[in-house]
C-alpha cells in the first residue's frame, strides 16, 4: 500500500508492508523503541526485553494465529 502526502516543497512517499520473514528479529528493536522514556531519565536498558511480559511479544513471532506485522517506509522527493 502506497499513501501520498504534499508537504511544503517536498513529497512524502509512505509505503506500509507486511513485516518479511527475514526482517522478525527487528521486532526487538522496535520493541525496544516503543518504551516510553521520560526527558532526562537514564533510559531502560535493552536487557529489559529478555523479561518473560515483554519476551511474549517476540518469541515465536510468525507461529501463533493473530502474529501480524506492518512496517512502514518512507522517502522523500
Amino acid at each position: 500500500m502506497k499513501l501520498y502526502e504534499k508537504t511544503g516543497f517536498c513529497r512524502q512517499n509512505y509505503t506500509i508492508c507486511e513485516i518479511r520473514k527475514d526482517e522478525v528479529v527487528m521486532l526487538k528493536d522496535f520493541l525496544y523503541e516503543a518504551i516510553f522514556i521520560l526527558k532526562g531519565i537514564t533510559p531502560t536498558p535493552r536487557s529489559i526485553l529478555d523479561q518473560p511480559e515483554l519476551r511474549v511479544y517476540i518469541d515465536d513471532f510468525g507461529s501463533r494465529e493473530g502474529d501480524h506485522c506492518l512496517a512502514g517506509l518512507w522517502s522523500y522527493q
